[in-house]
């Protein structure tokens, strides 16, 4: 669980437990059942090969809670904002 003021924005680190050789691109979404309180900056990010660590931003545009979340070819997660 996390917290962005509205109008804010706040870096979320995302992790790998295992660096990759081959870069693995991550999507980035709100879920659609929600009413949109935040939203990524962008909608993809991409660890480069071996990195373990990236960071997307997130932008508080509402307030209110709703689950951002993370998915790619290696698995998925939410985070709940």
């Amino acid at each position: 669980y996390t917290t962005v003021r509205v109008g804010g924005t706040r870096s979320i680190p995302l992790y790998l437990t295992n660096p990759s050789a081959t870069p693995i691109e991550v999507t980035l979404s709100i879920a659609a059942e929600e009413t949109p309180t935040a939203a990524w900056t962008t909608s993809t990010i991409t660890f480069s090969p071996g990195m373990t660590r990236v960071d997307a931003t997130i932008s508080g545009v509402a307030l209110g809670s709703v689950y951002a979340l993370v998915s790619s070819s290696v698995g998925e997660d939410s985070i709940n904002i």
